[in-house]
């Protein structure tokens, strides 16, 4: 995938295991998430409702990562605006 920048083309290279590393993120932290939330409303601790929130905020930065190097070639979809949009909605409300 070519992506054009000041000063000339990059090549990003983005392979089949750096995909799967990122979605076995995403995966674990979903799972952290869930499990300190339910945890942190059972003690009624701050501090790990803090910690799932961190998580959570790992989840969609992942999520941009995973997005990011098809980005060039999609950014003028309206699907890829709507859904950028649904994103920035649901985790700042």
């Amino acid at each position: 995938m070519n992506c054009e920048k000041i000063g000339g083309k990059h090549v990003v290279e983005v392979t089949w295991w750096s995909v799967a590393v990122i979605i076995v993120s995403i995966i674990i932290d979903i799972s952290r998430a869930r499990a300190l939330k339910r945890v942190a409303k059972k003690t009624n601790s701050q501090a790990l409702e803090a910690d799932a929130l961190h998580f959570s905020s790992d989840v969609l930065s992942s999520t941009v990562v995973l997005i990011g190097p098809a980005w060039p070639k999609c950014s003028e979809s309206a699907f890829v605006r709507q859904a950028a949009y649904f994103l920035l909605i649901w985790k700042w409300p």
